[in-house]
């Protein structure tokens, strides 16, 4: 019926998918038969309906990449020695004030100390 090499997934999945499409398996027998999750099997259901069978083959987007990037850690630590909450900074700068307390917890950003010295 149809042959692939080993490793050649993305032929895989579209064959397998294009069996369901035209009502020759269904998405639990394509599941059952080949050990593939139920949840897998949808996903390349809904990948063939909505980028058709280019979306196989097609790499994969690229990562965002980490939400403080150096210029960002050089702003929020600028704003956060001004004295600014991390709320505040956060807000500023468009980024959740988790990623900044976990960068201050990593030593990535160091939170300016408000008490008094004597």
């Amino acid at each position: 019926m149809f042959s692939h090499a080993a490793n050649d997934v993305a032929s895989f999945r579209l064959f397998t998918t294009q069996l369901i499409v035209n009502g020759s398996a269904s998405q639990a027998q394509v599941s059952r038969a080949f050990g593939v999750p139920l949840i897998t099997v949808k996903r390349m259901c809904r990948k063939l309906r909505e980028q058709g069978a280019k979306g196989f083959f097609a790499p994969p987007p690229p990562a965002k990449g980490h939400k403080l990037t150096p210029e960002l850690i050089i702003e929020a630590q600028a704003l956060l020695n001004e004295g600014l909450s991390i709320p505040a900074v956060g807000a500023q700068l468009g980024v959740l004030p988790n990623t900044l307390h976990k960068a201050i917890s990593y030593g990535r950003l160091q939170k300016k100390d408000l008490t008094l010295r004597s």
